[in-house]
């Protein structure tokens, strides 16, 4: 989806679905869903004549992305050091209007099979980092996100995600198992500026070779690299 987005630059302002495919190297059947998915989170508009452009919301991304470029530097090695001290895999997610996107991903020496890829969006409702970069939204946002997202809510299933986004919200990191990946266990901690949440730190790895003083260290270490990256992120800031 994002080499779709990416496809649009100085020398193609405007294109169809065609030539994004073959800017992308995506099948046309993926570049429809890829565009309508843009188009959902407001990032893309039709100009009239079967070709799209992008929409002014762009800019805040290009806004986003110069603090993510500040923090690249420092971004990396924080999670390959997550790895090495975890044992498990460790990734910086983002939030992409109703979906989460993996933007970065250390991977550890054993693998475990996660939903969570670079460049492919996941839903905001389940998952500890996905979780908690929902709960970092309004009340009102949160509510409107979870009617938006009826049919994958059943009613009980709404309350009871609206119940548990308030403690995250306000203690900044969370956990999860078998939410999104079955067997898969994960911490995950806010990274923000200002107040304002950037993304969110995680690691995930198989819960039956973690055990509860394990999971006890890896969140402790994820929350502690959230909160340097946070400061990090700060300073960067400051000096813009």
């Amino acid at each position: 989806m994002l080499r779709v987005l990416l496809a649009f630059g100085p020398q193609r302002p405007v294109a169809r679905v065609d030539e994004l495919a073959d800017a992308a190297d995506v099948p046309l059947s993926s570049a429809y869903r890829y565009v309508a998915l843009l188009r959902s989170m407001g990032l893309l508009a039709e100009t009239g004549d079967g070709a799209y452009q992008l929409t002014p919301r762009v800019m805040g991304l290009a806004h986003a992305a110069q603090l993510t470029n500040g923090l690249s530097a420092q971004l990396r090695p924080v999670l390959e050091a997550l790895r090495a001290s975890c044992g498990e895999s460790a990734l910086f997610l983002r939030r992409a209007g109703d979906h989460v996107v993996c933007t970065e991903l250390a991977e550890s020496s054993h693998p475990v099979r996660l939903s969570f890829t670079p460049g492919h969006p996941m839903p905001l409702h389940a998952g500890a980092g996905a979780k908690l970069l929902l709960a970092s939204l309004t009340r009102a946002e949160q509510e409107a996100y979870a009617d938006r997202h009826a049919q994958e809510l059943t009613r009980s299933a709404r309350q009871k995600l609206l119940r548990e986004l308030e403690p995250l919200a306000r203690q900044g990191w969370s956990t999860s198992e078998a939410e999104v990946d079955d067997g898969v266990w994960a911490a995950a901690a806010l990274v923000s500026d200002a107040g304002s949440a950037v993304g969110a730190l995680t690691v995930a790895g198989p819960a039956f070779r973690l055990s509860e003083s394990i999971r006890k260290n890896i969140l402790a270490s994820v929350r502690q690299a959230a909160g340097e990256l946070s400061r990090t992120l700060g300073e960067l800031g400051g000096r813009a």
